[in-house]
């Protein structure tokens, strides 16, 4: 009689030994272990170096329709600081210097938004994360909001979900500090929440001066359901975003699950690397 049970114990310990082992696996198909987390943000912390200066970014009318352009934030709406004053900007902050006069650069816009109390979140982060990485980066990667690793270090992509981001964009050769990440939101909601409605639109200023501030990219890859539904302005299921190109300010756009998703279904693994090698393949046929 026990039998039967003994069978199907032995049948559950094989599933979850195999979930392990793609857990396991780069995105790839080589197998990869887990570094420890403190010694990859320390890693990481140490790639953040300074880029050349940031070039003015001519505006590029969209010609699709599948997308309706987001509003370019004004000037003033960008630089609206509190009358405190601004605290020192992180030593991981990228150093940028503007060659546009007329328009914040990376770094100034780090500045300002140090100190941002638009939404209520400012009450409870620790910092600000605004983004790292390179100026003159051809892929830009936007995620969706800080985590607890994100809030404490002020990098974006630290955690599991940012070793995951980092094994992704190897397998298609490519370096995590030759991208530009940031997230849509960019300070951590408690206990690491959706984002609100509100704390969207408070923030959306801060994403689009700095997507404005970069020198031109030729890719933008949206990671979640939230950064798919502010770079497309579609609102819609992640499954349907998938395999379509979308426009944000002129700059394509290719929309992937989150990596945290990843880490908690497996079984989309698969999925998330189709679009990975999109993100390849475009990269590559734009330079010919």
């Amino acid at each position: 009689m026990t039998e039967p049970l003994v069978w199907q114990e032995y049948l559950e310990l094989v599933r979850m030994i195999r979930q392990r082992i793609e857990l396991e696996k780069d995105s790839a198909g080589a197998y990869v272990f887990d570094e420890d987390p403190s010694r990859y943000r320390k890693r990481m912390a140490q790639q953040v170096t300074s880029v050349a200066p940031v070039a003015p970014v001519n505006p590029v009318a969209s010609p699709k329709p599948v997308v309706v352009p987001q509003r370019t934030p004004a000037l003033s709406d960008v630089t609206q600081t509190n009358s405190e004053p601004q605290p020192s900007v992180s030593k991981l902050s990228p150093q940028v210097v503007s060659s546009n006069p007329a328009f914040p650069s990376i770094q100034e816009l780090t500045q300002q938004a140090a100190n941002c109390q638009k939404c209520k979140l400012s009450q409870t982060r620790t910092q600000v994360v605004f983004g790292v990485g390179s100026a003159q980066a051809e892929l830009v990667i936007v995620g969706e909001a800080p985590g607890f690793y994100e809030d404490r270090d002020g990098i974006p992509f630290v955690g599991k979900a940012g070793q995951l981001l980092t094994k992704m964009l190897a397998a298609i050769q490519i370096q995590r500090q030759d991208v530009y990440i940031c997230n849509v939101i960019k300070c951590r909601p408690p206990e690491n929440r959706d984002p609100a409605p509100e704390e969207i639109i408070a923030c959306r200023t801060w994403l689009q001066a700095q997507l404005k501030a970069l020198e031109q990219p030729k890719l933008i890859c949206a990671m979640g359901k939230f950064a798919c539904a502010f770079l497309t302005n579609i609102q819609q299921s992640m499954w349907k975003y998938r395999g379509a190109t979308y426009e944000y300010e002129g700059v394509p756009v290719i929309c992937t699950y989150h990596p945290a998703y990843l880490l908690r279904n497996l079984e989309e693994k698969k999925k998330a690397w189709e679009d990975i090698k999109r993100v390849r393949r475009f990269l590559d046929e734009s330079r010919k």
